[in-house]
C-alpha cells in the first residue's frame, strides 16, 4: 500500500488529486482561531466562526461521502471498515501527525494526506515511515518531488 503527502493548502491540493481517485474521507479539520501556521488565507484564522465553517464546507463539498473522526486510532479504524473498500484509497485533507494514513496503511489501505504545514508533514512522514513504509512527500514545486525514507 502507498501514503502520498501533499504539502499545501486543502483548497488548492485537493486539485491535484485525479478524479474518482479516493474513496473515503476521514479527517477532523482545522478548529477556528486555534493555530497560526503563519499562512496568508489558511483555513481557521478566518474572521468569523461562518465564515469557516463555510470555507471548511467548501473544501470537502468535493467529497460527498465522506466520513470526519477524531483521531483515536481504533475510530480511524471503524471508519475505514465502514467506509472504503477494501484495499480503497482514504484522503485525509487535514493530515496533521497522520494518524489515519497510519491506521490505514496498516489495514492494507493506500493515504492520501494534505497538510498545510511542513513541519507537520515531516512529523506524518517520519511517524508512519517508522512503523511502516517510505512515503510519498509532494510540494507544489515539481523540483521538490521525491521519495523521502525513515533513513533521512
Amino acid at each position: 500500500m502507498s501514503v502520498r503527502i501533499l504539502i499545501g493548502d486543502v483548497r488548492d491540493r485537493l486539485r491535484d488529486l485525479d478524479a474518482d481517485s479516493i474513496d473515503c474521507v476521514i479527517t477532523s479539520p482545522p478548529y477556528w482561531g486555534l493555530r497560526d501556521y503563519g499562512v496568508d488565507g489558511q483555513l481557521g484564522m478566518e474572521p468569523t466562526l461562518g465564515e469557516h465553517i463555510a470555507n471548511l464546507v467548501d473544501a470537502t463539498a468535493a467529497f460527498s461521502e465522506a466520513h470526519s473522526a477524531t483521531f483515536p486510532p481504533a475510530l480511524v479504524e471503524r471508519c475505514l471498515m465502514a467506509g472504503c473498500p477494501p484495499g480503497g484509497t482514504v484522503l485525509d485533507p487535514f493530515g496533521g501527525s497522520g494518524t489515519t494514513a497510519m491506521v490505514a496503511d496498516g489495514m492494507g489501505y493506500d493515504a492520501v494526506l494534505i497538510e498545510l504545514s511542513e513541519a507537520y508533514a515531516e512529523i506524518a512522514r517520519k511517524r508512519i515511515a517508522d512503523v511502516f513504509r517510505p512515503v510519498w512527500v509532494e510540494r507544489k514545486e515539481p523540483k521538490q518531488l521525491g521519495l523521502l525514507d525513515a533513513a533521512e
